[in-house]
């Protein structure tokens, strides 16, 4: 199974098309926040993939909730924009919301720097920004979970 990760579109709904119609063959898409809107405009074009989106700081009127755990091919997923966790002060509040709840992999946003390593029994994601990066190219993620385990890349 393959899921897309996405964040921090900001009013970009066009690369959040691009990346979705780059990978046909992936059936779930997991949006973190800061472009709600560009987000469910994807939803109305292709009804027949599986969405799961929290807000971020910059989706104001956005009622979906801050954090959101996703239960897929037997592994759990704790997501978040990670603002409330203040990911750019470090990941460790994060980290222990992950694991509070079982979490085999933990996703945020907020940085808008991509991110994907393996900490404490967690695989960590942060896809950085699709819209707006600050340090590197666009960017989202691609989780793969297999029977032999997982695996999370960047793709720019």
């Amino acid at each position: 199974m393959k899921i897309l990760v996405i964040s921090d579109s900001h009013r970009r709904a066009s690369s959040i098309f691009d990346a979705v119609e780059a990978h046909p063959e992936i059936d779930h898409i997991i949006f973190l926040g800061d472009g709600v809107d560009d987000f469910e405009e994807v939803g109305f074009v292709y009804p027949n993939k599986n969405y799961y989106a929290v807000c971020g700081n910059c989706d104001f009127t956005s009622t979906l909730p801050t954090s959101k755990i996703i239960k897929l091919n037997g592994k759990v997923i704790y997501a978040c924009h990670g603002h409330l966790h203040r990911v750019k002060d470090g990941y460790e509040s994060a980290i222990s919301a992950a694991k509070s709840v079982g979490a085999d992999i933990l996703l945020f946003g907020h940085t808008h720097s991509p991110l994907s390593t393996y900490y404490d029994g967690v695989h960590i994601l942060n896809p950085g920004s699709i819209g707006k990066p600050r340090n590197s190219k666009s960017s989202y993620g691609i989780i793969e979970i297999t029977d032999k385990g997982i695996v999370t890349n960047i793709v720019y």
